[in-house]
Formats: C-alpha cells, structure tokens, sequence
C-alpha cells in the first residue's frame, strides 16, 4: 500500500492545474484504477490499488491540500495515509 500511496502522491503533484489546485474528487474503476474524473484527461488512470483496498480521498476546502487513505478490505487494522500537510505516509 505505501508503494501505491507514494505513486498517488507523486502523480498528483505532477499532474496538478496551473492553478495549484488539488482534484474535489478521485474515483476508482472496477479493475482498481486510480482516476482523476475533473481532469483534462479522465481516461488516465493514475495509479492501481493492490487487491482488496479500499480508497478514500478528502480534499481541503480551499483545494490547496489533500489527504489519501488506503484500507486493507479484509483486515481495516492495515491502513496507509498521506496528506499533504505533513507530507509523510503513516500507517496504523
């Protein structure tokens, strides 16, 4: 999951608008590939999810920050975040 974690963020920051402004939405299709709906291209898929994550996606009103939670579907004690406040992937 941090692997996926870590592609996600890198993605993000590489793809974002001139305008700085982070995505009000990812979705996930049913092979577990990572889109950007609001996106010029919202075929491009941006990263996929291991088998079995879920994924949650929050953004800052302002939409200069994000937060990506990654959760194991059959164990929800396995759980990887990234937010871009502090800028680490933390697991617990």
């Amino acid at each position: 999951m941090a692997q996926t974690l870590g592609t996600l963020q890198f993605v993000l920051k590489m793809t974002r608008g001139p305008d700085g402004l982070q995505s009000p939405a990812l979705a996930v299709t049913s092979a577990g590939g990572v889109f950007d709906p609001f996106s010029a291209t919202p075929e491009r898929i941006l990263t996929i999810l291991p088998a079995n994550t879920t994924l949650s996606y929050t953004v800052s009103v302002d939409r200069r920050n994000y937060a990506v939670t990654l959760t194991d579907d059959a164990n929800s004690s396995l759980v990887a975040r990234y937010d871009t406040v502090n800028g680490r992937i933390e697991f617990g």
